[in-house]
């Protein structure tokens, strides 16, 4: 016996925490998907059972009795895709050939990225009104997200040190251990300073990080989490009726808006920290002009004319 599909498990895991080439986040999300398959497989199972037949029962699973989006399954097949990768390349593993070469992935219908209205975000910033550290922190988290476009963990890796408030800009760290300058407006700005001067008046000793929680956690540090970040917009949204909004979906919007707005796509990656050539940049690429070529149809009021 090579090891049990559960014990392949969480050597991947010790093995994606110590790799650089990919960031936390999908580190968490390929550790997440390929225990999906393991649960549905059998953890106790040897791996070498986990071959293609097991991996295709798994993918007709997917489609025909979950009734998946093509979008998750070809997601979850990368995850997998990865996973086997570090199996195939451990020679004690028993498995000789990746399960996943060969099969077809799913191809999505590209859809437009969902893009959050003016009067949404107004109405998001309403429910965080108010004088007290939460409703400051929490005013100040939405509009550095809908003004800066950063991943909610990247917000929450800003440490006080990292925001120019002279320049009005942010030092992120991105996926890849790369740093990004991103600018800010005015209103950021002044929610910053109202969020600062109430931070000032917490009892959390030294702590660096920009954005901070109400209670320390296991570890004693005061910094907010990414799921802190999520928790708090999905509550505020679903007080504002907005209950398809999440911190992810601000990013959305904030790259239509560049866009729509004159930026052009390398502009993007490089305020966005994605890499050259991006097929996700390539996405909000094509919703933009979509955008542009409608308004200079409104424009036009052809019919109007007559």
């Amino acid at each position: 016996m090579t090891g049990t599909c559960a014990e392949w498990h969480e050597e991947y895991r010790l093995a994606l925490k110590h790799t650089e080439r990919i960031g936390e986040e999908t580190k968490e999300s390929y550790y997440k998907e390929v225990g999906r398959f393991i649960r549905w497989w059998g953890p106790e199972k040897d791996i070498e059972t986990a071959d293609k037949t097991a991996v295709l029962r798994y993918v007709t699973y997917n489609r025909d009795e979950r009734n998946l989006t093509a979008a998750t399954r070809r997601m979850r097949l990368f995850c997998l895709l990865d996973f086997y990768r570090y199996v195939c390349k451990e020679e004690d593993s028993g498995v000789t050939g990746n399960p996943i070469d060969g099969i077809e992935f799913p191809v999505p219908k590209q859809q437009p990225p969902e893009i959050i209205p003016d009067d949404d975000l107004v109405a998001l910033l309403d429910t965080a009104a108010g004088s007290s550290f939460v409703a400051r922190r929490d005013t100040a988290i939405i509009r550095m997200l809908v003004d800066t476009g950063t991943r909610r963990k990247e917000l929450c890796g800003v440490d006080l040190v990292d925001v120019d408030r002279g320049h009005q800009q942010v030092k992120v760290l991105g996926k890849g251990g790369l740093f990004r300058l991103i600018p800010y407006g005015a209103k950021t700005a002044l929610a910053l300073q109202k969020y600062l001067r109430a931070r000032g008046q917490r009892q959390i000793g030294s702590e660096p990080a920009l954005f901070v929680a109400t209670r320390p956690n296991p570890r004693g540090s005061f910094r907010l989490s990414g799921s802190g970040v999520y928790e708090m917009i999905k509550r505020r949204a679903e007080r504002a009726g907005l209950p398809d909004t999440w911190p992810h979906k601000v990013r959305h919007t904030w790259a239509h808006d560049l866009l729509a707005n004159g930026a052009s796509e390398q502009d993007l990656e490089r305020l966005g920290g994605w890499a050259p050539g991006s097929m996700m940049v390539k996405w909000y690429g094509s919703s933009a002009a979509d955008e542009r070529a409608r308004d200079r149809h409104r424009a036009l009021a052809r019919g109007d004319r007559l």
